[in-house]
């Protein structure tokens, strides 16, 4: 009878993390839509252009600009936002060398909520 209820807590414990995860996974990706995404010349970071589709991010309903490298300490791809603002559907970005990200973004006139200058030595231009 232990066995039978053990056996119950365990695989009712199991269900419990697979609901969290296909909720935190699943659903918390329809939030988000990739816009496009780009490694480095060199290879060693890649940047992602999110477009949020909820309240979520530094740019709510805006466009996010996101880095990750294998090469990041503590947690390698962890994205970090470097950008984040409200360009419109013209926006998109370059890599113009190792050391320089080129963001076009056509709408100057809306407010700016993130904006690094540099980020991972990484020198963060933003073109109207």
């Amino acid at each position: 009878m232990k066995y039978k209820i053990s056996l119950l807590i365990n695989v009712l414990f199991v269900l419990a993390i697979a609901t969290y995860l296909a909720n935190h996974y699943f659903f918390q990706s329809l939030n988000w839509e990739l816009i496009s995404a780009a490694k480095s010349p060199n290879g060693h970071f890649l940047v992602h252009h999110y477009r949020s589709n909820s309240e979520d991010g530094h740019a709510p309903y805006g466009d996010n600009f996101v880095i990750s490298s294998w090469r990041s300490f503590p947690q390698p791809h962890n994205p970090e936002t470097f950008y984040a603002s409200y360009c419109g559907a013209n926006s998109n970005f370059q890599w113009a060398s190792n050391n320089e990200i080129i963001i076009n973004c056509s709408n100057a006139e809306e407010p700016t909520y993130t904006q690094a200058s540099i980020v991972h030595g990484i020198k963060i231009t933003v073109q109207n």
